[in-house]
């Protein structure tokens, strides 16, 4: 049944008017309220550092590591802010090792090669010391990285260890998990507490 129009006369007439502009205005409102994104979906809080670079090792053989680094989605990280030691002896990974990255131009550091998603590195290395030859004792694995997110955030360098069983194949995360926070434009910063309150 078609509705009269908005002028149309009559008691009935003026009674479909008001309903008709009553309809119009809560189609006009609801359809508002669809296309308006929420704001919930909107605001995204950044992740922590061990949660925007989550990094895992094991041991292939007796000299060789084998780490995995998951990128979150919208992060990455730098190439060239790796660090690696074993037992507190530097560990350097040869120029071809390194897997192809991207170059990118970054407001920070300027043109750097960067990853993106995920990173996987093996890792040679030989201990010196003779204590280290035990077999019963753990390799502690220390890893140092640096990535930014592309919404501008930029983390100091993150510490982290690792510890290996010899004779072992299992993956391992991170020894002690703490937040690194991160820098906004380039200050530092105490964490997420830090962003909220504006450095306060």
């Amino acid at each position: 049944m078609r509705l009269p129009s908005p002028g149309a006369g009559g008691a009935s007439g003026r009674f479909t008017c008001r309903g008709y502009w009553l309809c119009a205005a809560l189609l006009l409102v609801a359809g508002m309220a669809r296309s308006a994104p929420n704001a919930a979906q909107t605001v995204t809080e950044p992740l922590e550092a061990e949660k925007a670079f989550s990094v895992t090792a094991r041991l292939i053989d007796d000299n060789t590591v084998e780490l995995r680094f998951a990128i979150a989605n919208g992060y990455y990280m730098y190439r060239d802010r790796f660090q690696f030691a074993m037992n507190g002896q530097a560990v350097s990974l040869p120029k071809q090792a390194w897997p192809t990255g991207k170059w990118q131009e970054d407001a920070i550091f300027g043109k750097v090669i960067t990853y993106r998603d995920s990173v996987r590195l093996l890792l040679p290395f030989a201990l010196t010391d003779n204590n280290d030859g035990q077999s019963d004792r753990p390799l502690s694995l220390s890893v140092s990285s640096q990535g930014c997110a592309d919404a501008g955030i930029c983390y100091p360098p993150l510490h982290q260890a690792l510890d290996l069983i010899r004779g072992s194949t299992a993956w391992v995360g991170p020894r002690v998990e703490s937040s690194s926070g991160f820098t906004h434009g380039g200050r530092p910063a105490n964490g997420l507490a830090d962003r909220l309150t504006g450095g306060k």
